[in-house]
């Protein structure tokens, strides 16, 4: 992998986003350290989903008032964001009072230099970063090539945290349906536990807030048996002495639902 254009620092804080599980928290942090990159005054990140803003996230200088959904759709529709855009690339508008792609919107003259770089995954593209300058002519092609170079690795950063919070937000809908079934019920991606009623805790004599089925003799004895490559829905288990029927219900995007039932006699 070749170095990174910007600092190495840079580099590590971004990289270890991608552990974040709150998007906004993610994209706030993403867009400070492109800020502090090339030395923007201020800022803006959109995420996209389905062509549309789903998420903006602004960051400027004292004083910069927040910036209304007018504005926001005029960038987007005849600014230098909408420009990167529609062409899929990054935009160097060293001086706005001379780059036609610029819209000034009511006379706001805060704005000298502007990068626009936008964020893709699979050629698809995931988040239009804005970053700006007061004065005229401040940054350069180098600055972009800086802006474009972070864009790459944020990208699959933002993108991962953004499945994370997809994956937590199914996993916790799930929660509050299965929370109050009588009968064992988990949710597992591989041995992790992501989720499980307190009648699988017993039933798997698993601890409260464990986070492997692997933690107990029992746990581990179901572990064996989903590993089993038969794909069948439902599967014997033997658990405490106990006759067993496993129910398995794939969930996409997080993992496998299990049911276990004990067999009549």
């Amino acid at each position: 992998m070749p170095l990174p254009m910007y600092s190495e620092s840079i580099f590590d804080r971004l990289l270890s986003l991608s552990n974040e599980s709150e998007l906004d928290v993610a994209l706030n942090s993403v867009l400070t350290l492109a800020k502090e990159a090339i030395h923007a005054d201020f800022g803006s990140l959109y995420l996209i989903e389905n062509n549309k803003i789903s998420h903006k996230i602004l960051a400027a200088s004292v004083g910069f008032a927040e910036v209304v959904e007018f504005k926001v759709q005029t960038t987007m529709e005849k600014g230098l964001a909408g420009w990167a855009f529609r062409h899929q690339q990054g935009a160097l508008a060293s001086d706005v009072e001379v780059d036609e792609r610029w819209v000034r919107i009511d006379e706001d003259k805060r704005f000298g230099s502007v990068i626009v770089v936008p964020f893709k995954v699979k050629s698809r593209i995931t988040a239009i970063l804005t970053l700006g300058h007061k004065e005229r002519r401040f940054f350069n092609e180098r600055a972009l090539a800086i802006a474009a170079d972070f864009s790459s690795l944020a990208a699959v950063v933002v993108e991962n945290v953004r499945l994370l919070q997809h994956k937590n937000n199914v996993i916790q809908s799930f929660a509050e349906m299965l929370g109050v079934v009588s009968e064992p019920v988990l949710i597992l991606d591989g041995t992790r536990i992501r989720f499980a009623n307190a009648p699988a805790l017993e039933q798997l004599q698993l601890p409260p807030g464990a986070r492997a089925i692997t933690d107990s003799e029992a746990g581990k004895a179901l572990s064996e048996a989903l590993s089993d490559p038969d794909s069948a829905s439902t599967k014997p288990l033997s658990l405490n002495g106990k006759s067993c029927v496993i129910h398995l219900r794939p969930i996409p995007a997080v993992g496998v639902g299990v049911l276990l039932k004990e067999e009549s006699a």
